[in-house]
Formats: C-alpha cells, structure tokens, sequence
C-alpha cells in the first residue's frame, strides 16, 4: 500500500477531500450505476484498522420500526459489515472495517474493500427504498 490513504486515492485518482480535524481520514464520492454515494474512507492507525463508511443516498425523516427490522434483517445475513442508522438525523450507513496488524493493507485489498462495500449497498438499496417509501 502506498505510505497513507492520501496517496492511495491519488494513485486510484478518485475525487476526495480531507475530513477536517481527523488524520488520514477523508471524504470520497463513489458513482455507481444508480447513485453516487458519499464515503468516508478512514486509517484508525492507533487501532491498526481500515474503515469505510458509505452513505445512503437518502436521509429517512422518519425512522419506524419497519425500517428498523428491514436493516436488522439485511444485516443478519451479512458475512462483512452491516448497516447502522441514526435514530436522530435519518442517516443511514454501511459500515466495513478490516484489520491490520503488522502491514498496512495492499491497494488490491483496498480496491476489494471498496468494490465489497459498494456492491452491498447497492444489492440492498431498492428493499431498503421500498420499505422507507412503500407503495
């Protein structure tokens, strides 16, 4: 991996922006076929641990209880990550971390950690959608 995540984002020239206050943490936007999706991309080097968060495109203003147990059932079946919810604000989030613990994690493991994320949020989005807005 190259020497912090500033140079990785480089070298992947993704479009980015530091996190203020917050080392080697920084704000990406991620474009998928349907939704460009905001993440934090973020060393915990004290932790040794990589984390990615992608956000929902959408802010829930009224989080129910149908919602609640669409993501704790999304996130039952999950084998990596899982989705988090703020009661308060409506954000809704993919958390995926992986750790480290002697080197740091290789461009190709952080390229797959990206793709995994992206693709859970996005193999997820239309039952969460549906369940936020029914029909």
């Amino acid at each position: 991996m190259p020497t912090d995540l500033k140079d990785y984002l480089e070298l992947r020239k993704f479009k980015y922006s530091s996190l203020p206050n917050i080392e080697n943490a920084f704000r990406v936007l991620f474009e998928t076929p349907s939704a460009i999706y905001s993440n934090i991309l973020h060393d915990l080097e004290e932790d040794k641990c990589l984390l990615l968060l992608s956000f929902f495109p959408i802010r829930i203003s009224k989080v129910n209880k149908a919602i609640l147990e669409k993501i704790a059932d999304i996130n039952y079946n999950l084998l990596f990550g899982n989705f988090e919810i703020n009661n308060k604000t409506g954000v809704l989030r993919f958390r995926l971390s992986i750790p480290y613990l002697t080197e740091k994690p290789s461009v190709e493991m952080i390229d797959k950690m990206i793709e995994l994320s992206l693709s859970i949020v996005e193999s997820h989005s239309d039952m969460i959608t549906n369940v936020i807005f029914p029909k």
